[in-house]
């Protein structure tokens, strides 16, 4: 089928060329096919962090879905917290964070919310 022809035809120039329109769904389908776990970590940054910056709760959602499943790549864990915050779960940064144990990590949690406050104009998703 055509679906089948595009994947099977996908190259980096096809990847790239969806991350530069913002077509995430097929950026990420072109990532998954590629069987290479850093171009899908990369991609699902990228997505993600489009998604919060963009406040788009359901795909940012559905991507970090996404995201921790590939949470076997080492530093990833550090990576899903910063990216939680950045799209507003702020309890779910945390709470990875404190399973990581690292202190830095915190304090980029916090700018994260700080930085997504000033970006929504609201202090809803504000550390105390």
């Amino acid at each position: 089928t055509l679906a089948k022809d595009r994947k099977a035809k996908s190259s980096p120039a096809d990847l790239s060329a969806a991350l530069s329109r913002h077509d995430y769904s097929t950026a990420l389908a072109i990532a998954r096919s590629s069987g290479d776990r850093g171009v899908l970590r990369k991609t699902l940054l990228q997505a993600a962090t489009h998604y919060a910056d963009t406040d788009n709760a359901v795909d940012f959602n559905r991507t970090m879905v996404e995201a921790e499943s590939a949470a076997a790549i080492p530093g990833w864990h550090s990576d899903l917290a910063k990216l939680y915050a950045r799209g507003g779960n702020l309890p779910k940064a945390r709470e990875l964070s404190e399973r990581i144990g690292d202190e830095a990590l915190a304090v980029a949690i916090a700018a994260q919310a700080v930085d997504r406050a000033m970006r929504l104009r609201t202090k809803a998703h504000l550390p105390e």
